[in-house]
């Protein structure tokens, strides 16, 4: 290793930075984004009686209508199940 090049060191940083914020993405958000149902089909315009009822990623609320299935809410994602987002993600 040649430590005393300032350059070499400054690539070196930037490849780490760069390469472990895309690891981060796809290991925390990507996953969230995939699997948090999308906007349009959640809430009092989505009456239901089971949890079938409701797109991919949103259940049956206490109240008769299709909420997020993550505690918490969010919604905008693709509504993706846990078994295609792990096959997606690998």
């Amino acid at each position: 290793f040649v430590l005393d090049n300032k350059n070499l060191n400054v690539l070196s940083f930037a490849r780490l930075f760069l390469f472990a914020s895309r690891d981060f993405w796809f290991e925390v958000p990507l996953p969230f984004y995939l699997r948090s149902p999308g906007c349009d089909s959640l809430g009092e315009d989505f009456p239901c009686s089971q949890d079938s009822d409701c797109d991919t990623g949103g259940t049956c609320g206490d109240v008769g209508f299709c909420e997020n299935i993550n505690p918490g809410g969010g919604c905008g994602g693709l509504g993706l199940s846990r078994v295609v987002v792990g096959a997606f993600l690998g």
